[in-house]
């Protein structure tokens, strides 16, 4: 007849304990090496729209808040590559020119 997985577990305790050893070993240890990298990505530069996208450009995203307080309609845009050669935009964040507060009107 058909053991269920209880009645199997019981009966290779000793594999089961061991499968679970590994998997909790694996776990910690990218776990770990995952948190003690020193590495960072910096992303320095971003592609922009002024026109929803029709155009793109290349703009440092350093000075991409400056650049937004002189073009009101400055947006970041996520550039999807369809096949490699393709190119369309996917996403656009827009950037608004900072609003003073009321704190700070007069």
């Amino acid at each position: 007849m058909m053991e269920g997985v209880r009645e199997s577990i019981k009966r290779h305790s000793t594999a089961t304990l061991a499968v679970m050893a590994i998997v909790i070993a694996g776990a910690l240890f990218f776990t770990l090496r995952n948190a003690s990298s020193s590495t960072t990505t910096v992303i320095s530069k971003a592609f922009c729209t002024t026109d929803e996208g029709q155009t793109t450009f290349v703009a440092d995203m350093a000075n991409l808040r400056l650049r937004s307080q002189g073009q009101d309609r400055l947006s970041r845009v996520d550039v999807h590559v369809q096949r490699g050669k393709t190119r369309f935009p996917g996403y656009l964040e827009r950037f608004m020119p900072r609003r003073r507060s009321a704190s700070n009107r007069r």
